[in-house]
């Protein structure tokens, strides 16, 4: 496959209609309910994602897909953002697989869905699922314990 030109353009001519509605979207649409939990804390997956948005998506005029496409040699889910009046606009997020097979590439895809998805309808981001999605990073869930900025003065008979 032959990659796409440098300058690709990222939205259609017009785009006031699709902002308008999207605008109208962002006022309507709720937070998705965190109702997975991985690495120490809760998030919401791609599924609850798209039910969140779903039914305001479509009363606005709006739709959400998806394509792989290769850009510079590297494969890039592109995420659409289209209007019923034809405008759209386009964001691409590489995929980046930890391992060369199915399961690990499927993984990627949906990593790369859920997160561009929520970018390009402007949702908010509460997780930290970026951290925990790079191979040799640990994350903890505890906070770290942190030193009293004045030594505890001790206690006659204390015996820590």
């Amino acid at each position: 496959m032959e990659a796409p030109p440098q300058d690709i353009t990222w939205r259609s001519d017009d785009i006031t209609k699709l902002l308008a509605a999207l605008s109208k979207f962002q006022g309507a649409v709720k937070a998705a309910v965190k109702g997975k939990e991985g690495y120490g804390y809760k998030y919401a997956d791609i599924a609850a994602v798209i039910a969140t948005a779903q039914v305001p998506l479509a009363k606005n005029g709006l739709c959400v897909t998806h394509i792989a496409v290769p850009i510079n040699g590297r494969t890039c889910l592109r995420t659409i953002l289209g209007h019923e009046s034809g405008q759209w606009i386009l964001g691409d997020y590489p995929l980046i697989p930890v391992k060369n097979d199915p399961q690990a590439i499927g993984s990627a895809v949906t990593y790369a869905r859920r997160y561009n998805f929520m970018a390009i309808l402007g949702l908010p981001v509460a997780d930290d699922d970026a951290r925990s999605a790079m191979p040799d990073k640990k994350v903890s869930s505890k906070p770290k314990a942190t030193k009293p900025s004045v030594p505890a003065k001790k206690v006659e008979g204390d015996l820590l």
